[in-house]
């Protein structure tokens, strides 16, 4: 199971976690027992996250965090080419997609994420990849020059 989240799009970051059904369970018990309806840290206080953070020890999963800045990439190429950003961002979600999402059948996502494998709304394995793009843990892969250059951005980012 699959849970993918872009909690904040100024950050340019998308988190994909896996894990399986006893996480996901574990994670929507571990939020009603920290009273918090997302684990989303800009709306977290410190001390609801401490409780999380305890709770959620003990379970395995894996993140992988994706650097992208897919709106600066298709911001820039839409004022340097001309070129309609609704298009670009398009060709950019659908390049992500064949990226992120490959051997992903389907996958809770939020509402910022545009990719081809999110199939349900973002229930707890998404809130999980919230929390891991927020703090940045798991494997980092840096997306962004690949993405410019998918676009059509072949200098420096």
């Amino acid at each position: 199971m699959f849970g993918i989240a872009m909690p904040d799009w100024r950050d340019g970051v998308i988190a994909v976690v896996k894990a399986d059904e006893s996480v996901r369970d574990a994670v929507a018990h571990v939020m009603s027992s920290c009273g918090v309806s997302t684990l989303n840290t800009a709306e977290l206080p410190r001390y609801k996250l401490s409780c999380i953070e305890i709770l959620l020890k003990k379970y395995k999963y894996e993140s992988i965090i994706y650097i992208t800045d897919i709106y600066g990439i298709v911001n820039r190429v839409a004022l340097k080419s001309g070129v309609g950003r609704s298009a670009l961002f398009e060709a950019a979600w659908a390049y992500l997609s064949r990226h992120i999402c490959g051997g992903i059948d389907a996958a809770e996502c939020d509402g910022e994420t545009k990719l081809s494998c999110c199939g349900s709304s973002c229930g707890a394995l998404c809130e999980l990849a919230k929390l891991e793009a927020n703090m940045r843990r798991g494997v980092v892969v840096d997306l962004t020059r690949k993405l410019a250059e998918a676009l059509g951005v072949s200098q420096h980012i």
